[in-house]
């Protein structure tokens, strides 16, 4: 998936309204922390998923897309909230500079070049507020989505070496048969999520 058009009918495709699994861990663990650390930024927000389960919560919102045509469809969805969300198009690494309580990324940084992955990491690393939550999912080192070279793949030591000084809280290694948007084809999955939060400045 590398066209604008491609990504935007991946977004549609993908509506649902309810948080995923990773999110509502995310939300948990964040409920523990002070209220100021209800902000958050979405990378890669798609059809806006995440954004809008947060939106309802009563968080402060930015949802980061390279595409804006599913920037423009999630304004619209988002109508409600538009007090407590900021769009924000470009590059992972390229994010509104601000401090998050929460930054939260669905399988939309693998899609970086190796270049971009670095620097994304790094600016993610500095736009955490202490305290506050890195929750990502990841394609593993043997994940069939994708032909090899397209986008990048981790193994469990090279997920947990990514957020160097961060409290690695978990990090969860699934694999099974996942299920391509496009065209329903199956593939081999496998997934890592990872949840850090930011011990110090």
């Amino acid at each position: 998936m590398t066209t604008q058009h491609t990504w935007t009918d991946y977004a549609q495709k993908t509506i649902r309204h309810e948080p995923s699994r990773p999110l509502q861990y995310a939300l948990k663990l964040i409920s523990e922390r002070p209220p100021r650390l209800r902000t958050a930024l979405d990378l890669g927000c798609g059809a806006g998923n995440e954004v809008m389960a947060l939106l309802e919560r009563g968080w402060q919102v930015t949802a980061l897309d390279i595409d804006g045509g599913v920037l423009d469809r999630l304004r619209e969805r988002a109508s409600n909230y538009a007090d407590h969300l900021t769009l924000a198009q470009g590059e992972f690494h390229r994010m509104p500079r601000r401090k998050y309580g929460l930054i939260y990324a669905s399988r939309s940084l693998p899609f970086a070049t190796p270049e971009e992955w670095q620097k994304a990491w790094r600016t993610i690393a500095n736009n955490v507020a202490v305290n506050g939550i890195v929750m990502a999912l990841l394609f593993g080192n043997e994940d069939e989505l994708l032909p090899a070279g397209r986008r990048v793949l981790v193994n469990t030591d090279e997920a947990r070496a990514l957020l160097p000084g961060f409290e690695i809280i978990s990090l969860r290694e699934h694999r099974g048969e996942g299920r391509r948007v496009r065209d329903g084809s199956t593939y081999h999955s496998h997934e890592l999520v990872l949840a850090a939060r930011k011990v110090k400045a």
